[in-house]
């Protein structure tokens, strides 16, 4: 991409940023990364980092899972 000059921008910062860009999906699920079953198969280090990070709000929705359909 350097080479080419070209620019990237691309977030999510919320479902609804998906379902008003892609015509008929559905949004069928969405979760913090922070509330998933594959959090507890971090270290346990990263797992306490993680949960001081997640008490704030912004933190809590940094990463999210989402499950979308057509």
């Amino acid at each position: 991409m350097r080479r080419s000059g070209s620019r990237l921008h691309w977030a999510i910062n919320e479902p609804a940023d998906i379902l008003a860009a892609v015509p008929a999906v559905r949004l069928l699920a969405a979760e913090s990364v922070f509330d998933s079953r594959e959090f507890a198969d971090l270290g346990r280090p990263y797992r306490l980092m993680a949960r001081l990070a997640s008490t704030l709000p912004a933190l809590h929705d940094i990463a999210t899972y989402h499950r979308y359909a057509f």
